[in-house]
């Protein structure tokens, strides 16, 4: 797995992908940032990517 962060004027994106082809189990941490793309049930699909993003104040 690997997370990586972008961010522009408006928001703040942490982009999460799994490279395992098996799913993985994880917990976001409840810092203001909303699953914007990608599916997540509590867990993320192998080779998934799901884009977790926060609005800037």
């Amino acid at each position: 797995m690997e997370v990586t962060s972008r961010e522009n004027e408006k928001a703040v994106y942490r982009i999460v992908q799994n490279f395992n082809c098996n799913r993985i189990e994880i917990e976001f941490p409840k810092d203001g940032f909303e699953v914007w793309q990608g599916s997540y049930d509590g867990t993320i699909a192998g080779f998934g990517t799901v884009i977790l993003r926060k609005q800037k104040q």
